[in-house]
């Protein structure tokens, strides 16, 4: 039957609770994992337009209430990458998701230009930003910006550190460049 606005509200708080533990369990496996250098990659052909049309539509209920839109700037000719799909499925989800989290208007884009044999993809926001003397701490286990952040934006301080390895995983590299007020 019919819902009351109190027990859509209750249903709503626990799939966010529930998907936010299934997030952490999967973060903790993940990081174990790549602490102990297993996990193994299943290298094929990756289409990364068509891997950003699936997760920037699946982002969109992470916006919630606020003013900003998702943006798929990759072109749809971009070469395939040699990648395994599910682990830059989750790159994509990760630092999508945290463009999201620190970005209360504006936009989160996800663009790449073809350099030589790579292909440098790019999450772009216009968010809070990040100092310049606390940049090099983002991709470290367990950290975040400050222990405001963590109040106030949640998460655990793992999914940054785990999109490094993941990225150096399938031989690449991962950086920040961001302006206090302005975006990353």
């Amino acid at each position: 039957g019919q819902l009351t606005p109190e027990q859509m509200h209750n249903l709503a708080m626990i799939v966010f609770s529930g998907r936010r533990l299934t997030n952490l369990v999967n973060d903790t496996l993940d990081f174990s994992k790549l602490k102990h250098q297993e996990l193994d990659l299943d290298l094929k052909a990756v289409d990364i337009h068509s891997m950003a049309e699936g997760v920037l539509p699946l982002s969109q209920p992470l916006i919630g209430q606020k003013s900003l839109q998702l943006i798929n700037q990759l072109e749809p000719d971009l070469p395939a990458v040699k990648a395994d799909e599910n682990r830059v499925q989750q790159i994509m989800y990760n630092l999508v998701g945290n463009a999201i989290k620190f970005t209360e208007e504006g936009t989160v884009t996800i663009s790449a230009t073809v350099e030589s044999d790579m292909l440098p993809v790019t999450v772009s926001d216009t968010g809070i930003g990040i100092p310049a003397d606390k940049s090099n701490i983002i991709f470290q286990s367990f950290e975040q910006v400050d222990t405001s952040a963590t109040r106030d934006y949640g998460g655990t301080g793992l999914g940054l550190s785990i999109t490094k390895q993941l990225v150096e995983l399938h031989g690449g590299t991962i950086r920040v460049e961001s302006i206090v007020d302005k975006g990353s």
